[in-house]
């Protein structure tokens, strides 16, 4: 239907539906897959009545921006038709002209690799430890008939002194028994402390039991939806999906648990996606892979985006930006001191 309707109805305001022509919202799509884009989150004027001091649409030009967020599977583009902003699934986009994203024959990263989601852990002023344990890929098979590829991935974008994580379990001396719901010192005391440092990235393979650390700001990347995981500890306040596995199942498959990989100062990692870590001074400018479809995050700092006909604009610190696979060189450009994190899918 996507490729063949005649027209489109935008109702995320039910109050002021909006109608276009398919051709008009197919070739937005069509031109959005070409050139450097953000997401927006799902924007309902309805959740917002007592703040609507500004018009509608100045209200999603600013949620088109949101800082260090990312989730393409439920995110929207906004597109400019005429007068009119107008709202579409971001997934439209890569099932209507993924080659021309993805790159030639690429486009099966989509479904595995990418896109991944995204979001900022503040745990600065933070003492207690919330555990996190996301199943690998055959238990999830077994347990649900679904097998996604899980990594997570922790980017420090500040640490403090006594900044820490627990990634991974300690080999036991002996083989002591493990109640069917441990507390919370009873899971810490068998795994294993990690010290956290700015600009290091850390990555947790699914499997691993692993917590979001404390004493630091961290952007969380992930490769697959968070439906499946389960937080151990923190239940008062837990407002995510859980697994609610019965203590003793969730045990078994913990205790195999592997160490969390780790790696720092933009060495790469061993997992699907690609990262690197890099500063440029203020009118510097460096050359991206001009083949392949990547994420650039500015963490401080704006830079300009250089690249084929139709490409620019700016990326300021915590926006997300998507760039296609160019087929073109392409380059960005420090407008002030930079920090930033290059994402590419492998």
């Amino acid at each position: 239907m996507l490729k063949r309707c005649d027209y489109f109805l935008e109702a995320n305001n039910w109050q002021q539906p909006k109608l276009a022509q398919g051709d008009a919202v197919r070739y937005g799509l069509q031109a959005a897959a070409r050139q450097p884009l953000v997401t927006a989150p799902f924007f309902d004027p309805e959740l917002w009545k007592e703040e609507l001091a500004q018009p509608e649409e100045a209200q999603q030009e600013e949620a088109a921006q949101p800082l260090f967020h990312l989730n393409p599977n439920e995110d929207n583009l906004l597109l400019r038709l005429g007068r009119q902003l107008f709202e579409v699934p971001a997934r439209n986009m890569f099932y209507l002209s993924g080659d021309a994203f993805w790159g030639e024959g690429q486009a099966h990263l989509a479904e595995r690799k990418y896109p991944f989601q995204a979001g900022l852990i503040d745990h600065t002023h933070h003492t207690v430890h919330r555990i996190a344990y996301y199943p690998p890929p055959d238990a999830l098979q077994q347990l649900f008939g679904q097998s996604p590829l899980n990594e997570d991935y922790y980017f420090a974008l500040s640490a403090q002194a006594q900044g820490h994580y627990y990634s991974g379990l300690e080999p036991p001396e002996s083989p002591l028994p493990i109640p069917a719901s441990p507390s919370d010192r009873q899971w810490l005391s068998r795994m294993s402390s990690w010290p956290l440092r700015k600009g290091e990235c850390h990555l947790v393979p699914a499997g691993t039991l692993h917590t979001t650390g404390t004493g630091g700001q961290l952007l969380h990347l992930q490769t697959a939806p968070a439906l499946f995981r389960q937080f151990i500890t923190g239940k008062e306040e837990q407002q995510e999906p859980q697994l609610d596995l019965p203590g003793a199942q969730l045990w078994e498959m913990i205790r195999e648990s592997a160490l969390g990989t780790r790696g720092s100062g933009g060495a790469p990692l061993t997992g699907s996606l690609t990262h690197e870590m890099f500063s440029l001074a203020r009118g510097q400018s460096k050359a991206l892979p001009a083949s392949l479809a990547m994420a650039l995050i500015p963490v401080k700092g704006e830079v300009e985006i250089i690249g084929p006909e139709q490409w620019g604009g700016l990326a300021k610190a915590g926006v997300f930006l998507l760039l296609p696979a160019a087929g073109r060189p392409v380059q960005i450009r420090a407008l002030s001191a930079v920090e930033a994190i290059l994402i590419i899918p492998t």
